[in-house]
């Protein structure tokens, strides 16, 4: 008998988790202050941006259950474990060096790592009441995401809900080789539609003269910025005037899907 063979994993990806960068950023999502940046990171600001911008959405939710789709090394998964610690949180990924990162960076009663080609198998736990899927479609190959999107509506409970970030079109899919494929609004709901239907999607992380000038004064190619207050009152202005943006502007979809019903 033939063993079915590993799932595929991306080497660059795989080289990202080499070291911990996504763990350089911090912030306090109840209050939206608290953010920390690390000068390696210089896109720490718009990622903390929209992280910040996923758990207030999941906080308006009531659930049980979260599963986190290609969690990668547990940042976002270990996040949620600590903010609902009454809830249950499983993160997958098929990333060896992931999830190997993931374990050793954080552990909670609550949170679980699972290695799972969730187009072949299941997690255990399943359906669960909510999932996240945050810059992970870009990574799949466009002949795949079908498939790939008809297995993540296996894990979510009808009715539940999904929470996606990808990339926008306004950001050059040939300028990161790891992405197949950049999205509009449209193009988003297309592809989850087999599954999902749209309660929310909007475009955020404006591109423009003041993000560019905002992320200089965080970090640069001459120094980091460590002042807490500072960081606090910019990445503040950055909510406040920079987050939210259009289809010319946004940088980033971020939508809110839920579980059809059959």
């Amino acid at each position: 008998m033939t063993r079915p063979q590993a799932p595929a994993t991306d080497a660059r990806q795989e080289a990202l988790y080499g070291f911990p960068y996504h763990y350089l950023v911090d912030f306090d999502a109840a209050s939206g202050g608290g953010f920390r940046a690390g000068r390696w990171y210089a896109g720490g600001l718009r990622y903390a941006a929209y992280m910040l911008h996923v758990e207030r959405s999941l906080a308006r939710e009531a659930f049980g259950s979260i599963v986190d789709v290609g969690c990668g090394d547990g940042w976002l998964a270990s996040r949620l474990a600590t903010r609902f610690p009454e809830r249950r949180v499983v993160g997958v990924d098929v990333s060896p060096s992931g999830l190997k990162l993931a374990s050793s960076m954080h552990a909670a009663p609550n949170l679980e790592f699972q290695s799972c080609d969730i187009t072949r198998a299941s997690p255990s736990g399943s359906p669960f009441d909510c999932g996240t899927l945050v810059e992970v479609l870009e990574h799949v190959p466009v002949a795949e995401v079908p498939a790939f999107v008809e297995a993540v509506g296996r894990l979510i409970r009808p009715g539940g809900k999904l929470f996606v970030t990808v990339p926008s079109t306004n950001l050059d899919v040939r300028r990161i080789e790891r992405h197949h494929q950049h999205f509009t609004d449209e193009t988003l709901q297309a592809a989850l539609a087999p599954c999902f239907e749209v309660e929310l999607c909007q475009y955020v992380n404006r591109k423009g003269r003041g993000d560019r000038w905002l992320r200089q004064l965080v970090t640069n190619s001459v120094f980091a910025l460590t002042h807490e207050r500072t960081l606090d009152l910019l990445f503040r202005q950055y909510m406040r005037h920079l987050f939210f943006a259009d289809r010319k502007t946004g940088l980033r979809v971020f939508g809110i899907f839920r579980r059809k019903s059959r």
